[in-house]
């Protein structure tokens, strides 16, 4: 293989065993919660309305005490609260109500919401997703047959149909080039997911 090669396998590599760590430690977490505090069903869940100390409660209550964080910062973004969540392997977690931001290295987070000279917070860039960070879903009381009563998931709309072709493309949401402004796209975690937690040969960007 030559030198370009090798990096891009290695930067695929890094990037699947962090969504594959990502995926099942916190739902290992979400599962021990159960264990003390009941189905899903009976959370208090957190909504479009929660305050900051709903937040920090629901943080506090069903996941920092059952998962090893290396920090937990707790911020407003654009008027919303979020939890955002440091993991000992460098990559980063942003906890909004029902969508998880996954930045699989801290350094994008850093570059792509904060900014490297900016302590403002504000939305990612969306050309980067799918490539910088994935979307993921917890919605356990969401009407739809691969969130409800299900733990954190990949990105999965009303849309989806099971295929890799609806995951690709999505006119909104779709894993392609193409979608890089209006939308980001949030069903890259679920292809990669459906592909064994391996990135595809044929993905949309070569890293």
């Amino acid at each position: 293989m030559t030198i370009p090669s090798l990096i891009s396998s290695y930067k695929k590599k890094v990037i699947e065993t962090k969504l594959v760590h990502f995926y099942s430690t916190f739902n290992q977490a979400l599962n021990r919660a159960k264990v003390d505090y009941g189905d899903f069903s009976q959370w208090k869940l957190l909504t479009y309305e929660s305050t900051e100390e709903e937040v920090k409660l629901f943080h506090e209550t069903y996941i920092k005490p059952y998962i090893k964080v290396a920090k937990t910062e707790y911020e407003t973004i654009d008027s919303t609260p979020r939890i955002i969540d440091y993991l000992n392997n460098g990559s980063v977690v942003v906890i909004g109500f029902e969508s998880w931001m996954f930045f699989p290295d801290s350094k994008d987070f850093k570059l792509l919401v904060v900014g490297e000279d900016d302590e403002q917070y504000n939305y990612p860039d969306r050309k980067q997703s799918g490539i910088s960070w994935f979307t993921f879903l917890f919605r356990p009381n969401y009407d739809n047959v691969y969130h409800k009563n299900r733990g954190l998931e990949p990105y999965k709309g009303d849309k989806f149909d099971g295929t890799k072709e609806s995951l690709i493309n999505d006119t909104a949401l779709g894993c392609n080039a193409e979608n890089d402004m209006s939308r980001e796209r949030a069903y890259c975690a679920a292809l990669i997911q459906m592909n064994n937690w391996k990135i595809p040969d044929d993905y949309f960007y070569k890293f």
